[in-house]
C-alpha cells in the first residue's frame, strides 16, 4: 500500500514536473521567436543601413569629382584672369606710350605753329612798316 501511495506521489510530482518543464520549453519557444524576430529586423535594419552607406559612398564620390572640376575651372578662371591682367597693363602701357607720343607731338606742332605764327607776324609788321 505505501508503494502504491509513493507511485502516486512520485507519478503526480513527476506529471507536475512535466508539466512545469513543458510551460518553460513554451517560455523558451516563445522567447527564441521574439528573439528569431528581432534578428531578422535588426538584419533588415542592417541591410538598409548598407544600402544608404553606398549611397552616401557613391554621392561623396560624385560631390569629390565635382569639387575637383570646380577646382580646375577656378585654376582657368584665375589663370585666364592673370592673362587678361597682363593684357590689360600691356595695353595701358601701350595707351601711355601712345598718349605721351600725342602729346610730344602736339607740345612740337605747337611750337612750330607759334614760330610760323612768329614769322608771319614778323613779316606783316615788316610789310606794314615798309
Amino acid at each position: 500500500n505505501s508503494v502504491s501511495f509513493l507511485e502516486s506521489k512520485l507519478g503526480a510530482a513527476t506529471v507536475g514536473s512535466l508539466s512545469a518543464l513543458e510551460e518553460r520549453v513554451l517560455a523558451c519557444e516563445k522567447r527564441g521567436t521574439a528573439q528569431a524576430a528581432q534578428i531578422q529586423d535588426l538584419q533588415e535594419f542592417q541591410t538598409k543601413v548598407d544600402v544608404t552607406l553606398s549611397q552616401f559612398s557613391r554621392e561623396f564620390e560624385q560631390l569629390q569629382s565635382t569639387l575637383a572640376g570646380l577646382d580646375t575651372a577656378i585654376q582657368q578662371v584665375n589663370s585666364t584672369a592673370d592673362a587678361g591682367t597682363a593684357q590689360v597693363q600691356a595695353q595701358r602701357e601701350h595707351v601711355e606710350e601712345v598718349r605721351t607720343e600725342l602729346l610730344s607731338g602736339a607740345d612740337r606742332l605747337k611750337d612750330e605753329l607759334l614760330a610760323r605764327l612768329q614769322e608771319t607776324s614778323n613779316k606783316l609788321s615788316q610789310e606794314f612798316r615798309s
